[in-house]
C-alpha cells in the first residue's frame, strides 16, 4: 500500500482483509506518510489555494510513525523494519515542485501551466539532486516510514 491508508474510512478494517487475504509468511509493504510537516510557509499557502488531491479526497487522519506501528501491531502484524524517508531536504524539494505541478494540473490558464511547466523542467534536476542527498544523509525529521511487516503468530496475539 502507497499512501492511502489515511483516506480509507476504517484503517483496521482494512488492515484485517489485507491480513486475511496474505499467504503463509506473506508481507504487507506499507509506505506511509506519518509527519505531514510542510517547511515553506509561504510556498504552504499558495499550495493550497488551489484544489488538490488532499483536499479532494478528504484525508481522515494523520498518523505519526508510532500510532502507525501500533495499528500494525493491534491488526496482528509484527514489523520487521520500518524505514524513514522524506527527510527535511527532500520534503522541502518536494514543497518546491508543488508550487508548479499544482497549478500546471489545477489551473485553467494557458500562460500559468506554460510558466508551471517550465519550472517543472528546470527544476527537475535540482530537485532529483536533493531527492538523492536526503536519501544519503537521513538525518532530521521523517514525513514517511516505510514498513514491512508479517503475520504475528498466534501465540503472540494471545
Amino acid at each position: 500500500m502507497v499512501g492511502v491508508l489515511q483516506y480509507v474510512e476504517n484503517d483496521m478494517e482494512i488492515l484485517l482483509k489485507i491480513k486475511n487475504l496474505l499467504k503463509p509468511n506473506g508481507k504487507l509493504l506499507l509506505y506511509q506518510p506519518v509527519r505531514y510537516k510542510r517547511y515553506l510557509n509561504l510556498l504552504h499557502n499558495f499550495i493550497e489555494s488551489y484544489e488538490h488531491y488532499e483536499k479532494e479526497v478528504n484525508i481522515k487522519r494523520l498518523y505519526s510513525e508510532f500510532d502507525l506501528l501500533q495499528l500494525l501491531k493491534s491488526a496482528g502484524y509484527t514489523i520487521d523494519s520500518c524505514k524513514k524517508y522524506a527527510i527535511k531536504i527532500y520534503s522541502i524539494s518536494h514543497e518546491i515542485f508543488l508550487v508548479f505541478y499544482i497549478p500546471f494540473v489545477k489551473d485553467h490558464r494557458v500562460a500559468i501551466k506554460l510558466i508551471s511547466s517550465f519550472g517543472i523542467l528546470g527544476l527537475t534536476p535540482i530537485l532529483l539532486i536533493l531527492n538523492l542527498i536526503d536519501r544519503m544523509i537521513k538525518v532530521g525529521d521523517n514525513n514517511t516510514v516505510m514498513t514491512i511487516a508479517t503475520l504475528s503468530p498466534v501465540n503472540e496475539l494471545i
